[in-house]
């Protein structure tokens, strides 16, 4: 494997910090004061994490999986990354408190 293929499995593994934080979050209820004051609930904050996570590993696994050649395979993780990612920012997002 050359050095571009080690940056998207380095990628992959970084895009699994915040889905591991957002599992944690999500299922101890427990939030920083920082998500508390942007999400309206532990499990709406969890969720996006694990979204935005997973979407990040998704969309590293289609890259890599682009360069070796699994041209189909590529385009259906890219679909899951692109899924994963606009759920997590359209149904997720954090607000703005004043936004109410």
């Amino acid at each position: 494997m050359d050095q571009l293929s080690w940056l998207f499995i380095a990628a992959a593994v970084i895009g699994v910090a915040p889905a591991i934080y957002g599992v944690i979050m999500w299922s101890t209820g427990r939030m920083s004061p920082r998500d508390r004051h942007h999400f309206p609930t532990a499990a709406r904050a969890g969720r996006y994490y694990v979204c935005g996570g997973l979407a990040a590993v998704a969309l590293s696994s289609a890259a890599l999986l682009s360069r070796h050649d699994h041209v189909w395979w590529s385009l259906v993780v890219l679909a899951v990354a692109m899924t994963l990612s606009a759920l997590a920012f359209l149904r997720y997002r954090p607000r703005s408190p004043a936004a109410g």
